[in-house]
Formats: structure tokens, C-alpha cells, sequence
């Protein structure tokens, strides 16, 4: 039913009345509230999307218990200020909850607590200039997914994710910040991917030491291209918690240059480790020195390079 003119102005009526629906599409329609009474007879839904009512802006907090089998809702696109309905008593099956394009400035603490099994939440494309450690309470054990890509976000605590074991994915593209210290996702045992592209990073920190043994970081893939670094030693720093698990690492447009000097001894401090990185991009950088020869003594499992648009003149492929 999306892209219609549906609209509910009584505040009792009962939009349909059908025990077995599963999956119901709202989407870019008139919707302007939702009351206890809308979704009252659609006990076995599972899939809701009212993404696109641009001008819902309330929904009932007995919603969730009308719906009680609901595990996807989108509610993007929408006007929605209030998430009180979230917080509803009964049991709650929500997986997959999508608050993004919604114009969220901020968020309260708590907010997704009764969501005991939330797997991916998406808050991407807001507003949020930075991330609070209240929002996650009680997802500790659940969340595997946050996209809070295209939002303002400047900096980030280094404990503003710490309590989210389970999360796998975190995507932070297309915001603001300027630096990241490795200890944010240092404790994130289960983190697999990282994506920190477009924005304005020039410089990765570690401000506090750590034995390599004591980082529970297990990255896969990480993307820091279209941003501003300009030295592998920073790299480094977090290349050395990954704790050889790193795969993909994706540094391209950015402003990186290696010294003859800087190689040497960048190679000296990690030839410690055995690194598994197997696809490293490093295209549109300002490189023009390269020895491929310490490349693949530090990275053996190396499978492809991508070295376009740099300014490579001549590439030493053997001491």
C-alpha cells in the first residue's frame, strides 16, 4: 500500500482487521498518528514500514503491545520527536528498528532498553553531533549493527561503545570528526568492521598504553579512505590491536606520503607482528616513494594493492 493517501482521523479506528497479515507496507503515505486502535487486530505482523509519512509525529505508547510480534519497523522519513512507545512493558520482539532521515538532534537515555533482541539499529542521516553511552543501555548483549552514518558527529568517548559486546558492524561515514583514539573499539570484542570514510581524520591517537595481548579487537575491514591522514604511523596504531585479524583495509584519498626514513622505521616497529592483511587500497594518496620489497615482508598474505593515482615514479621491488 505505499506511495497512496492513506491517512487515520479517527482516533479508533481499527485500519485493518486481519489476524494473519505478516508484512505491511505504509510507506509514503498521509499518515499523521498512530493510536492504540490502528494495528489492534494485526497481532501476528512482523514487518511494519511507515517510512516516508513525513508528517507522522505521535505514536501511542500502547502501540508495541498490539503489535507484539513485530520484529522490523522502519519508521524513517518520518516527523517523530517521542519514542515513549519503545519503552512499552510488554515483551519485545523488535530486531530491526530504522530511526534514520529523521532530523534526531538528540536522543534520551534509555531509549531502547525494552528492546532486549534489537540486531540492527539504524540512525543514519540525522543530526546527532555526538554519541552518548545512555543510548545503548540494556543492548549490550543484542546489538550486532549501528549506522549513524551522515549525521554531525565530531568526536567520540572512548567509552561510548564499550558496553555493546555483540555489535559487529559500526558504520561512521560521512560525519565530522577530525581524530579517533584506537581505545574507543579497543574493548569492542566482537567488532568486525569498521567504516570511518568521509570525514575529516588526521590524525588516529592512542592515548593510553595497552599490551597488544590485552585488545579484545578482532577488525576484519576497516575504511578510512576519503579522509586526511597523512602517515602510516598512525595507521599503525590501530593495525596493532587487531591482533592479526585484519583482512581489508581501505586508506584511499587520503593524503598519505612515505618518507624513506618513515618506511624504515615504521617497518622496524611492527616487524613484530604477523599481520594478515590481505587487500590494502592506497589509491589517490601523495605517495612517491615506495618499496614494495618491506611491504610484502610486513604484510605476507598480501593478495592485491591498489597504488592508482599517486605520484610513483619508480617501485623497489627487491632490496
Amino acid at each position: 500500500l505505499s506511495h497512496n493517501q492513506i491517512r487515520v482521523d479517527d482516533d479508533k479506528a481499527i485500519l485493518f482487521e486481519n489476524h494473519n497479515l505478516k508484512r505491511l507496507l505504509l510507506s509514503h503515505n498521509k499518515l499523521e498518528k498512530i493510536s492504540s486502535e490502528t494495528f489492534r487486530k494485526l497481532s501476528k505482523i512482523k514487518e511494519l514500514s511507515l517510512e516516508g509519512n513525513n508528517d507522522l509525529a505521535q505514536i501511542d505508547a500502547a502501540f508495541v503491545e498490539c503489535v507484539v510480534d513485530l520484529e522490523l519497523l522502519d519508521l524513517s522519513h518520518t516527523s517523530l520527536r517521542s519514542f515513549d512507545f519503545l519503552l512499552t512493558p510488554s515483551k519485545c520482539f523488535i530486531h530491526d528498528l530504522n530511526l534514520s532521515f529523521m532530523d534526531l538532534k538528540e536522543l534520551n537515555a534509555g531509549i531502547f532498553t525494552r528492546l532486549a533482541v534489537l540486531r540492527d539499529l539504524k540512525l543514519n542521516n540525522n543530526q546527532l553531533r555526538c554519541i552518548n553511552k545512555s543510548w545503548f543501555i540494556g543492548l549490550d548483549a543484542c546489538l550486532e549493527s549501528i549506522d549513524l552514518a551522515n549525521n554531525q558527529i565530531e568526536s567520540i568517548d572512548s567509552d561510548s561503545f564499550s558496553n555493546l559486546k555483540s555489535l559487529q558492524t559500526l558504520l561512521l561515514s560521512s560525519n565530522k570528526l577530525t581524530a579517533i583514539d584506537v581505545y574507543s573499539f579497543g574493548q569492542m570484542k566482537s567488532l568486525l568492521s569498521l567504516n570511518l570514510s568521509h570525514n575529516q581524520i588526521r590524525e588516529i591517537r592512542a592515548t593510553r598504553k595497552q599490551q597488544e595481548s590485552e585488545s579484545n579487537l578482532k577488525l576484519k575491514s576497516v575504511d578510512i579512505s576519503n579522509n586526511r591522514l597523512t602517515s602510516f604511523r598512525d595507521v599503525n596504531k590501530l593495525i596493532a590491536l587487531t591482533r592479526n585479524s585484519l583482512i581489508r583495509l581501505d586508506l584511499g584519498s587520503n593524503r598519505i606520503r612515505v618518507e624513506q626514513q618513515q618506511q624504515q622505521e615504521d617497518h622496524l616497529n611492527s616487524s613484530r607482528l604477523e599481520l594478515s592483511l590481505e587487500l590494502l587500497n592506497l589509491e589517490t594518496n601523495n605517495l612517491s616513494n615506495f618499496k614494495f620489497s618491506d611491504f610484502i615482508i610486513k604484510y605476507p598474505h598480501l593478495k592485491s594493492i591498489n597504488l592508482c593515482s599517486n605520484q610513483l615514479e619508480t617501485i623497489k621491488f627487491y632490496n
